[in-house]
């Protein structure tokens, strides 16, 4: 019986192709990263192939889920000033998001998600609101908010006062009305007040309307008989006070008479305060003025008569 022996080359041979081969991987894997085989998929295992004295080629799959859509929340107002009363509209949108509510001044509600909604919104009392919205409260919230402020409503108004004329002479007279309004149904008291008399120059008079030497040059008065005279109001300035009813209209009268000649044509204005002393109206005072056109008085000598 013959017995074959492989021969001593032949063992060297393969040792040596199984060591070129293990460090051809393992440059391959040198060059390609360090990776955990354990976590390669069946379809990557089956893709890699190692053959004899060949490079090993590996295909991998990245791991991990894809990143989560970016969530927003957002909201508008058409107004951020409005009276009492009156209406603006809250705008909102959303995306990606789960749950959504109001919160603030007008909630909590739940709201529509991830579309764009409004509403109209009305307060019936002054002061500034907060509407706000809130996105995922309970897991990862985000939220966005609007401020409002709510004004209460100018509620006695009065007419534009037109011109008036007076003659420079000293003793000429005219006269002029200051008609207030009740408006959404006020009813209160107003004080009116003559604060300043101003010159074409903007120099200023003075309520008294006075010269520099203290002398009264047209005498203005707020007519007393349709209202109540007040010697000193709110304003430090004479006054009067008008009452006013819901709907109703008060006409306070106002003469003027020259006191000192007035030369030359001039132009003074006559600026008023009012202020609602009910506490009803607007805290503000609102403020008017009407115009004196002066026509300038040249004494005669005696030549001239």
């Amino acid at each position: 019986m013959k017995t074959t022996h492989t021969k001593p080359s032949s063992r060297i041979t393969a040792l040596i192709s199984g060591i070129f081969m293990v460090a051809t991987l393992a440059i391959v894997l040198s060059f390609s990263g360090v990776f955990n085989i354990s976590s390669l998929t069946a379809e990557t295992r089956a893709q890699s192939t190692v053959q004899q004295n060949e490079e090993a080629e590996f295909t991998f799959n990245e791991a991990g889920a894809p990143p989560s859509p970016s969530r927003s929340v957002s909201i508008n107002s058409s107004d951020s000033e409005v009276d009492t009363g009156e209406t603006f509209t809250l705008s909102w949108d959303s995306e990606n998001i789960s749950t959504l509510e109001s919160y603030g001044d007008w909630g909590p509600s739940s709201l529509p998600t991830n579309t764009a909604a409004n509403t109209s919104r009305s307060e019936s009392t002054s002061g500034t609101y907060t509407y706000g919205v809130v996105a995922d409260e309970a897991t990862n919230p985000i939220t966005d908010e609007v401020v409002v402020t709510i004004e209460a409503p100018e509620n006695f108004d009065f007419e534009p006062i037109t011109n008036v004329d007076i003659d420079g002479r000293p003793g000429a007279t005219s006269s002029i009305n200051l008609i207030l309004e009740s408006v959404n149904g006020y009813s209160g008291t107003i004080d009116v007040a003559i604060t300043d008399v101003l010159d074409e120059n903007d120099n200023s008079y003075g309520p008294n309307f006075e010269d520099e030497n203290g002398d009264k040059l047209i005498n203005i008065v707020l007519d007393e008989s349709s209202v109540t005279l007040q010697g000193a109001s709110n304003n430090q300035f004479a006054a009067v006070q008008a009452s006013l009813s819901s709907g109703d209209t008060a006409t306070i009268p106002i003469s003027l008479q020259t006191m000192k000649p007035i030369n030359e044509d001039a132009e003074f204005r006559v600026q008023i305060r009012m202020d609602d002393l009910s506490n009803t109206a607007d805290d503000d005072p609102q403020f008017g003025e009407f115009t004196i056109n002066a026509d300038g008085f040249a004494p005669r000598t005696i030549e001239e008569f």
